[in-house]
This record gives structure tokens, C-alpha cells and sequence, in this order.
């Protein structure tokens, strides 16, 4: 590991497995859900960075540089600095964030950030690091003014608890509540508003814009992503007792604190490669108050729930790594670099109780995550007491020759600023400034290195010293460039004080017309849009289930190839008798589904609008799905209103071709039609009304028609609605759709009504194993599988509420059921009804 001189120290981690390692930290390392290879276990970790343009932006010349620096180093793995998912939600202004809309031109600097990363910049070597993007979301932690936000708008997070108020939760027989909050310090009134409790609307939202991050690092070219849960930001907010008091799903208890990241990551697995890495970044001390030492009564208790949080990470098999970091802005003594800080001591315990968390009692063959040890490693006697191993091979030749031992070796590995940023002792004692003046010194070293490879410091005797005082420290972090101030005079001007409150109205200041006051107050109570339109598409999904580790874990949700979010277990109304199909629904959306599918020709449109009316559920929070009637297929906008008018919804969430078999009035084949045209035609409608379409995809379609579509369609289709079933896999479709992206949504998945599958002796016996009925074997079969949905339909309250009931598959149940085709292939829907024949399906020709 090298160092540039006169620059600041990378802040570096070391990676382990649960069972630890001695002298091996230079040989690589297989990551155990992704399979790839880091060539050694050292990793370059998240610092922020500060380089971005005012208000945020994507990666410019200035992160360039600092990689191209960065990746000459020899790291095992290059995680970025933390790039907001929010543009409403930054923290100190200057974040990279995830572009609104994907396209070459949005992609562009992630594509090239991600190359230097990889030292495929001619300058740096030809060694191959894996390039990790870090992702996250502020929170209540998003200041006032640089946040992102206009005035006056406040941030989001799971409970409406105030930075820096040192509330305590205390539980009242098992439920969590709120005690009276302090008063926080001014310093903290000043700079952080009371956030906005985030509503299960907003929940999705969040959750979509770490998709879109997502795909934004997968199109780029990065290998992989880690989730920030660390350091007060939203994500362990969620976690925390400090910041959320919810009662709902999404409340701090032990079986849903981590409710929103497995969401988040399920829909991450759900859409990218199987090779692609997960990481996860946890905080050690967010529970951990100012002065409280690792051997307090409390701080073992909350040290047992982040372990706890640690150890059920791991059993979700998903996940890479997890590495484990410390601090927030409340506590801010846990951020410090100090060797003699709490922070330090709490973390080389912790560090220990993690290995041996992960060591212990794990299925075998289960994908345990590596441990990635962050912070606090200044000095071989750190990373002793963090590993029990020697790490750096020259201090521990220099320690045996000198007859020494390691572990007291506690001179630092690089210079540290602490000693050279003190305030003056005019400055008031505030929490978070000392250490923000720290921080504050490492941006400003950083930018440094940024501009030395853009050659603005050619001559080193110009080259600024290490040591600034505290003053300059934050005169230089506030440095405004030529295109920060002409990016300033751009945004729209915001008054802190309107002329209004006087009674005398504008007073003639033109911003403070009554028009464009109104304007203001618009946008203040709808927000920013995300952008792409498949983003918006707000859905609430059915509780996960609790369940066992295995390979390949159910889901409970999928991500479309629009951005969109689909629940995994929907109702089937198909069949569903008159009079029957609004009760369903109605009993489904009050008990946990959040899924709906119908069609024109099952003739129960309205039967489902009254429904979800009658649900009391909001619209957004519903994924709906119809279809197009074979005999409207020549006048598809008539159909769409006509739906949309049955259903009494203003958009449909996903609209389906429902056959490649256009018919007449009177149900035969209409041959003078081509259904290419009609899609053509739903293409049209898709563009040119967003608002009522939020999708389109296709249903009964076979390889051989999917592929005359794709020669000439300009949206490919999010979805392709199949029978599915262990006697009907189709697998040449799954197959084909998985490749393109194309979602698969199993109807009859139990094989129609009285299906032999349910007698079947291996369906049972699986059911057996588990507990569960045989149709619950048949319909997690398709949620076990990736990029997958399945529409299990009934209209009694038990069977509703029966099918719901998701559980992990291994690999062994699954090849099990696979073999049943064999002896046991059967449709119980023909497409030969249609009069065109078997629809290019190898099995119904």
C-alpha cells in the first residue's frame, strides 16, 4: 500500500472472513454471493468528497483526478465517495448524485469514472480493482439550505424526531414510543429542520431511487454497489431507536427494523447479474451516546442489536460484504480521529464480536458475507486490536528486529490533522464543528490531489503545506469556482423574508407577485419529480415472511425494465365468478396485497375498481394489471378509456396485449388484422399519455412471436404474462425474457382448478418439509425464481390469505420440481382457442 507524499491518508479497510487471517492480507479474496475476486483484501473506502458542482451533479474532472491517484495504489477493492440517490436530500451541497433520467449522456461520467477506477486510464497501471459504488440517501441528516430542498421544505425520515434532540425510546408492553424530546442545541435548529415522517408512499419512492441508483452503477460499468446504512444517514435512521418510532412494518423492532434494506436489496438482486457485488455498510456505534464506554450496561445491549442486525444480513445470502463503521452528527466524538477516542475502543471490540458473530451456528454451505473492518486502523496497534493479525509487512520486520511487538506500535501510518486544525478560542464549543473542521481538512487535501493530476500544481515548492489552521480550513472548503457561481446565478431565486407579511403585498419587488408567490407554494407541496417515468410507479407490497436461509431466496417484489417496482405475489381474478371478484379484492388489499390483476375479457373490470374503492386503500400504493381484448385490437384507445373508466382509476400501473390473436366482435380470428400494428398502437398511447400508462408488456406471447415484436418495437415490453407451472416450465420463454430483461408473471400456477399438481407426490412432499400446502409449494416455486411474479387466484378469505404464504426453496426443491415436466406436461390453457393455432409454443403445435 503506498502513499503520494504531502497527501492526506486514504481511509483503507481490511477484509475478512468469519474466520479471520493472519498474514494473508496481500492474497486475494473470492466475495461469496458474486463470486468475484478481489486481488488482495485491502479496500480504498467511501471518504466524501466535496467535488461535485453547488447542489449536486455527477462525477466531473475533479473526481477523475482524485481516482486516477487513487487507483495507481494497488487496492483489492475501490468503493466511491457516497453519491445521494436524493437530489432533495444532499448533505453538504457539493454530492455526486444518480442522474433523474439514464441515457448515453447522463451514464457518460459514471461510465469514465468507472474506468479510471478500473486503472484503464492510460496513466495508472494495469492492475484491476473491484469499483464499488457507494449509495445513499440523507435523511433528516440533510441540512437546511445546501440540502437540496427550497426553504422551508423538510427532509424526510421514518419519524418526525428532530436532529440532536437525545430522544429516548422506551417500550410500553412491547411497543415503541417517543418520550418528550429535548431542546435541541441551536447549532442543530439552525442547520436541521424536523424531518417529515415518511409515509408508505414515500417509503417506495426512496426505495425506487436506490434502483435507479443501481442501474445507473450497473450500466456504467461498476461491478458493484454498497448500501450506506451507517453514520445517521436514512438508512440506519431506519435502524436505530433514536430516530424511528414507528408502529408499523417499518418500526425499529427486531423483525422489521431491517424490513427497508432486505426491500431494497431483494429488488438489487431481483435485476442485476448474479456476478454483480452487494455490499452493505453498518454503523458499530450509532446506538452509542457521547461518553458511554463499550462496557456500560447499554451499550452492550445496543451492541447485541447491531450484531443481531449483522447476523440476519448474513442469512439473507445476498450480500458480499458488510463493513462496519461508526459515528453520526449526534455523536460526533465516535467520528473523531483521535487515537485515545471512544470511538477507538468501542471499535476494536466490536470488530472482534463481529468475527465470532459470523463464525458460529450457519447453515453449511450458507454465502457468509465478508467482514470489512472501516475507521480507526491509524496504526498497527489499531488494526492488533481490531485483528488479532499482522497487517503491514515492513512495520512487522521493523517490530521482530527491535524486539518489539506490534501491538505497540501506535505511530500513525500517514500524518494526522488534529493537532494542526484547532479553532481559535473565540469559536463557541458546538457539536459536529470540531469535527467538521477535521473532515473539512481532508476535502480540502483531496481537491489538492484532484487538481495536482490535472496539473494545476506543477511546481511542488507551490504545493500547499499540511498544516492549515482551522479558519483556513473552512475558508478553503467553501472555495466557490467560476462554475459554481455561474451555476448559482441560474437557480431560481428563493427569498428568505417575503414583503408579503406587511400587509402591502410585493411591495414591488417582481419575484414577489402574487403569481410567482403562488408558484413557489406549488412546488414547495409537490416536490421534484425523480424523472425517468417508470420511476413513479408507487406500490406497497405483501409482508415478507419469515424464512430460512437458502440459495435462492423468494421475493417479494420485482423491479420492471421501466424502473417500476411490482409486488411479487398478486390476486388472479381470471375465472372469478360475478359477484364474487369485489369481495376478493377488497379482502386481499385490507390483508397485505398490494397486486391486482384483471383484464377486459374477464368481463370483472368493475367488479375490481369497486374493490379496491371499497379496500380504503390508496390508489398509489396498488399495482394494477389489465389487458387488451383480443376483439378490441383495432381500436385500442377506446379500449384503454373504456378500462380505465371500469376500473375508476386514472392510470393503469401495467397494460397487456392479452393475446398475439386479434378477434372480431363476434370471438373469431381476424385475420385482416395484424397484431404488430396494435402494439405499434399501444406504443403510441404509452408516449402519449404517461399519466394513464405507466407500462405496457404483453401476455401469451411465445419465443417466435417475441422476437418478430422486438425486430420492430420501440418499447420493449416490461412484461410477458404466461402459464407457469412444474408441468407447463416453458422454459425456451423464460429463458429468452430473463436475456432481455422482460419480466415473467405465472398465471395458474398451480396448474388451473382440481390440478393434478396438488396430488403430486414430490409437491407434497416439499409441503411436508416445510409445513405449508402444496399450493403453497407451487407458488413460491415462481417467486423463488428470478425476475418472476405469480397471480394465484381465489375469492374465499382462507385461500387468499393461504396464498400468500411465500417460502425459500433450495436448489435441490427446485431441481426436483423441474423433473415433473418429464413424465407429468400438461396446458390448462391451449392457445389454439384463439383460431391461430398453437402461437409458435413448441408444445401446442
Amino acid at each position: 500500500m503506498r502513499h503520494r507524499k504531502g497527501s492526506p491518508q486514504a481511509n483503507f479497510s481490511i477484509t475478512l472472513g468469519p474466520g479471520g487471517m493472519s498474514a494473508e492480507i496481500f492474497s486475494p479474496v473470492t466475495l461469496p454471493c458474486s463470486g468475484r475476486t478481489m486481488t488482495n483484501k485491502l479496500a480504498k473506502v467511501a471518504l466524501y468528497e466535496h467535488l461535485a458542482k453547488m447542489y449536486g451533479g455527477p462525477p466531473n474532472k475533479y473526481h477523475m483526478g482524485l481516482y486516477t491517484e487513487w487507483a495507481k495504489h494497488d487496492w483489492g477493492m475501490i468503493v466511491t465517495g457516497n453519491i445521494q440517490v436524493s437530489r432533495e436530500h444532499l448533505t453538504l451541497g457539493r454530492d455526486t448524485v444518480v442522474p433523474e433520467v439514464l441515457n448515453e449522456e447522463t451514464l457518460a461520467p459514471f461510465k469514465k469514472l468507472a474506468r479510471i477506477i478500473h486503472a484503464k486510464d492510460p496513466r495508472g497501471p494495469s492492475t484491476r480493482p473491484l469499483a464499488i459504488m457507494q449509495l445513499s440517501h440523507a435523511g433528516r441528516q440533510s441540512p437546511n439550505f445546501i440540502g437540496g430542498r427550497r426553504l422551508g421544505v423538510p427532509p424526510v425520515a421514518p419519524s418526525p424526531v428532530r436532529l440532536g434532540s437525545n430522544n429516548r425510546v422506551r417500550s410500553r408492553d412491547g411497543v415503541m414510543s417517543l418520550d418528550t424530546q429535548d431542546t435541541p442545541h441551536p447549532y442543530f435548529c439552525a442547520l436541521f429542520q424536523q424531518p417529515r415522517e415518511m409515509n408508505l408512499h414515500d417509503i417506495k419512492q426512496v426505495q425506487q431511487a436506490f434502483i435507479r441508483g443501481v442501474l445507473t452503477a450497473l450500466e456504467a460499468g461498476f461491478d458493484g454497489i454498497q448500501l450506506h446504512c451507517a453514520h445517521g444517514y436514512l438508512l440506519s435512521q431506519f435502524l436505530n431507536p433514536k430516530s424511528n418510532v414507528r408502529r408499523d412494518e417499518y418500526s425499529v423492532e427486531s423483525q422489521n427494523a431491517l424490513r427497508m434494506v432486505r426491500e431494497i436489496v431483494e429488488g438489487i438482486r431481483a435485476i442485476v447479474p448474479k456476478d454483480f457485488v452487494i455490499g452493505v455498510k453498518i454503523n458499530s456505534a450509532d446506538y452509542v451516546e457521547t461518553g458511554e464506554k463499550p462496557s456500560d450496561e447499554r451499550v452492550l445491549e445496543e451492541t447485541q442489536r447491531v450484531l443481531d442486525h449483522i447476523r440476519t444480513i448474513a442469512l439473507w445470502g445476498m450480500v458480499d460484504f458488510i463493513e462496519i463503521s461508526g459515528g453520526d452528527y449526534e455523536s460526533p466524538d465516535f467520528i473523531s480521529a483521535k487515537a485515545a477516542s471512544p470511538r477507538q475502543a468501542f471499535f476494536a471490540q466490536f470488530a472482534k464480536k463481529a468475527r465470532e458473530c459470523l463464525r458460529t451456528n450457519f447453515p453449511g454451505g450458507a454465502n457468509v458475507p465478508l467482514i470489512l473492518l472501516t475507521g480507526g486502523l491509524r496504526s498497527p496497534a489499531h488494526l492488533q486490536g481490531a485483528l488479532d493479525a499482522a497487517i503491514l509487512q515492513e512495520r512487522i520486520l521493523n517490530a521482530a528486529v527491535s524486539g518489539t511487538s506490534i501491538a505497540l506500535d501506535d505511530e500513525p501510518f500517514a500524518h494526522e490533522p488534529d493537532g494542526d486544525i484547532q479553532l481559535p478560542s473565540w469559536v463557541p464549543q458546538i457539536p459536529l464543528v470540531g469535527v467538521g473542521v477535521g473532515v473539512a481538512w481532508y476535502n480540502v487535501r483531496m481537491r489538492r490531489i484532484a487538481a495536482s493530476q490535472l496539473g494545476k500544481w506543477v511546481d511542488d515548492t507551490t504545493l500547499p503545506t499540511f498544516r492549515m489552521t482551522g479558519i483556513e480550513v473552512m475558508a478553503k472548503i467553501v472555495d466557490l469556482t467560476e462554475e459554481d457561481i455561474a451555476e448559482l446565478d441560474d437557480i431560481d431565486k428563493i427569498r428568505a423574508c417575503y414583503p408579503s407579511w406587511t400587509g402591502w403585498g410585493g411591495l414591488g419587488f417582481p419575484d414577489c407577485r402574487l403569481s410567482s408567490v403562488f408558484e413557489r407554494l406549488v412546488i414547495h407541496s409537490t416536490g421534484n419529480t425523480l424523472g425517468a417515468e417508470g420511476l413513479l410507479n408507487h406500490c406497497l407490497f405483501p409482508p415478507v415472511v419469515p424464512t430460512t436461509i437458502v440459495n435462492m431466496p423468494a421475493t417479494t417484489f420485482i423491479t420492471l425494465n421501466t424502473g417500476a417496482i411490482m409486488p411479487t405475489v398478486g390476486l388472479g381474478t381470471w375465472k372469478s365468478k360475478p359477484g364474487q371478484v369485489e369481495h376478493a379484492v377488497e379482502f386481499a388489499l385490507k390483508n397485505g396485497y398490494r397486486h391486482i390483476d384483471t383484464a377486459a375479457g374477464y368481463q370483472n373490470e368493475t367488479e375490481v375498481g369497486q374493490g379496491i374503492k371499497a379496500s380504503g386503500v390508496p390508489r398509489e400504493q396498488i399495482f394494477l394489471t389489465t389487458k387488451l381484448d383480443n376483439p378490441d385490437q383495432r381500436n385500442p384507445t377506446a379500449a384503454l378509456e373504456s378500462s380505465l373508466k371500469k376500473l375508476d382509476t386514472p392510470y393503469i400501473d401495467l397494460w397487456l396485449m392479452h393475446w398475439p390473436a386479434p378477434m372480431t366482435q363476434d370471438g373469431k380470428a381476424d385475420k385482416g388484422h395484424d397484431w404488430l400494428d396494435t402494439w405499434k398502437a399501444m406504443e403510441d398511447l404509452y408516449v402519449a399519455y404517461p399519466e394513464k400508462l405507466k407500462a405496457i408488456g404483453v401476455s401469451n406471447f411465445s419465443v417466435e412471436y417475441l422476437e418478430r415484436l422486438l425486430k420492430v418495437a420501440r418499447v420493449i415490453p416490461a412484461a410477458n404474462q404466461i402459464e407457469l407451472h412444474p408441468s407447463c416450465p416453458q422454459h425456451d420463454v423464460v429463458e429468452f425474457c430473463q436475456k432481455k430483461g422482460i419480466l415473467l408473471t405465472a398465471y395458474s400456477p398451480l396448474g388451473s382448478d382440481n390440478s393434478p399438481l396438488l396430488k403430486n407426490e414430490v409437491v407434497n412432499r416439499i409441503a411436508t418439509k416445510y409445513g405449508i400446502s402444496p399450493a403453497n409449494v407451487l407458488i413460491s416455486l415462481q417467486a423463488n425464481k428470478p425476475l418472476h411474479t405469480v397471480l394465484p387466484k381465489s375469492v374465499t378469505n382462507e385461500r387468499i390469505l393461504s396464498n400468500a404464504k411465500i417460502v425459500d426453496l433450495t436448489e435441490e426443491d427446485i431441481k426436483d420440481l423441474r423433473e415433473i415436466d418429464k413424465t407429468h406436461h400438461f396446458r390448462a390453457c391451449h392457445p389454439a382457442w384463439t383460431g391461430f393455432g398453437g402461437l409458435g409454443f413448441p408444445d401446442c403445435k
